[in-house]
């Protein structure tokens, strides 16, 4: 037991420090790829938003996550300056995956789920995704190597296709109310402008929900998204349901016209 212990600080102390120098784009994975470009660069940037979620994932389940122990992973996020700053680095380097990945983001996309859920947790997260500058507050310390750098100003969602975004649409719609809702109105608005036929019918279940706040984020939203025929065409859908006893209620409506 004693031999694993020390195991596991030397696997600690040396994940920290390769962390650390990474970020400081010291680490010689990320000098090898700069020389390929920004694909070589984007795959980088996936490795270690994964290793990082790893990491808190391990921390926030308290079940060993790749070789982590949960006591050796919370160690290790409290030194890379807490939950937050870990969290708003898996989404960081992630949109950085998406952006740079060209055709190769498909990891990067399943990770978008995780995200969503990562920005109703930290207000950190949400920064990263607006692209604010200095948007990973610094932690107090960090093993080895001292204090975690102020991170590069982030473009957040700019520059990434609307497209990689489509498949969780509706995730991020039930969202819309909600504090992370305020961050996806940009992203929902791209989608709405380029695919507004696969936006409509999940905004407007979505909408029939929402409270005020909802219906605020969402004017814009579904104001892009008007369109007579899909609306008529969902009414035409409706009117299938329960034929007979709308035909019924019509006729009611008929019978009761002639004799008034």
């Amino acid at each position: 037991a004693s031999k694993q212990g020390e195991m596991e600080k030397i696997r600690l102390g040396e994940a920290s420090a390769a962390f650390t120098q990474a970020l400081h784009g010291g680490h010689p994975g990320f000098e090898a790829t700069e020389a390929r470009g920004k694909r070589g660069s984007a795959k980088a940037a996936l490795r270690l938003a994964l290793f990082c979620d790893e990491v808190l994932r391990s921390a926030e389940s308290q079940d060993a996550v790749n070789g982590f122990s949960p006591p050796a992973a919370s160690s290790l996020v409290s030194s890379l300056g807490g939950p937050g700053a870990l969290a708003g680095l898996v989404v960081r380097h992630t949109l950085q995956t998406l952006r740079e990945g060209g055709d190769r983001t498909h990891g990067a996309r399943l990770l978008i789920p995780r995200l969503l859920t990562l920005l109703g947790k930290h207000e950190e997260c949400r920064r990263v995704w607006r692209g604010d500058r200095g948007d990973i507050k610094q932690g107090k310390k960090c093993s080895r190597e001292g204090p975690l750098p102020a991170p590069a100003h982030s473009s957040g969602t700019q520059g990434i296709p609307c497209w990689m975004f489509l498949a969780w649409a509706g995730q991020m719609l039930s969202l819309l109310e909600l504090p992370e809702g305020e961050v996806l109105i940009p992203v929902l608005v791209s989608l709405a402008k380029s695919y507004p036929s696969a936006l409509h019918f999940p905004a407007q279940l979505s909408a029939e929900g929402y409270s005020q706040v909802g219906r605020k984020r969402a004017s814009q939203l579904l104001d892009l998204l008007r369109s007579p025929v899909l609306e008529s065409f969902g009414w035409a859908i409706n009117d299938l349901t329960f034929p007979e006893q709308r035909f019924k209620d019509a006729a009611e409506r008929v019978t009761q016209a002639l004799v008034d």
